[in-house]
């Protein structure tokens, strides 16, 4: 679509509909061509892209030092209530202190595992095909270019 977008622009420029005297310069359309689609394509790789790996760092961070954080409270109401034989609170800071740490880090290690999705297990997307993927979105953009539509190759000839 962009290469007959572009095709089209130089069949009107070439023709004087959109080209004046002091007007703009063909560079400028071209310029303007590239930035609708490189916006177009900026867009389509921020829907599919995943969270920069800082943040990643940092949610992780917030996890840890989120579990330190409530093992140490834990651990002091724990010998809080072993003093004063308080035996139902022990049990329930013993299973805080075990399962809130565990269950946070399986999330981490599960987000850790999807952080990179691409690679050779079962349950990772297939890169090569994706590069493949790429590699046949170029072709079909030449080829575009060689197959315009007649109403914009009429009169040119090969671009």
């Amino acid at each position: 679509l962009w290469t007959w977008i572009l095709a089209l622009l130089l069949k009107l420029y070439k023709a004087k509909k959109i080209a004046q005297p002091g007007g703009i310069p063909w560079w400028q359309y071209v310029e303007a061509w590239q930035g609708g689609r490189g916006g177009t394509s900026l867009i389509s790789q921020q829907m599919g892209t995943q969270l920069p790996f800082q943040y990643v760092h940092f949610i992780s961070l917030i996890a840890k030092l989120s579990n330190l954080l409530m093992v140490v409270t834990m651990g002091i109401m724990l010998g809080f209530a072993v003093q004063q034989h308080e035996y139902d609170n022990v049990f329930i800071a013993s299973a805080t202190i075990v399962l809130v740490p565990t269950i946070n880090n399986a999330v981490l290690s599960v987000n850790s595992g999807l952080s990179n999705p691409f690679g050779t297990h079962m349950t990772n997307f297939p890169e090569a095909k994706y590069v493949l993927g790429i590699a046949s979105s170029c072709e079909a953009y030449t080829a575009a270019s060689r197959h315009l539509p007649t109403w914009i190759r009429e009169d040119w000839g090969d671009l």
